[in-house]
């Protein structure tokens, strides 16, 4: 970073928005980022394989049993 004394007031005062804009935008696109990277990494931890309950009844008995889709 460019020291106060290396610059003139002047150019300091023309430069001092241009790094505000800059550092601003580039702090968006980290929230952006990070946003991305959290949501590929909870959506496989949000996916809940759907099952389905089988019921069968064989000679009078009840088999109930768990079946993925």
């Amino acid at each position: 970073m460019i020291g106060p004394s290396l610059l003139a007031p002047k150019t300091q005062a023309i430069l001092a928005p241009l790094i505000e804009k800059v550092a601003f935008v580039e702090a968006i696109n980290d929230a952006w980022a990070m946003a991305l990277v959290t949501l590929a990494v909870a959506v496989p931890f949000a996916r809940t394989p759907i099952w389905r309950l089988i019921v069968t009844i064989r000679k009078g008995r009840v088999f109930v049993r768990q079946q993925r889709h």
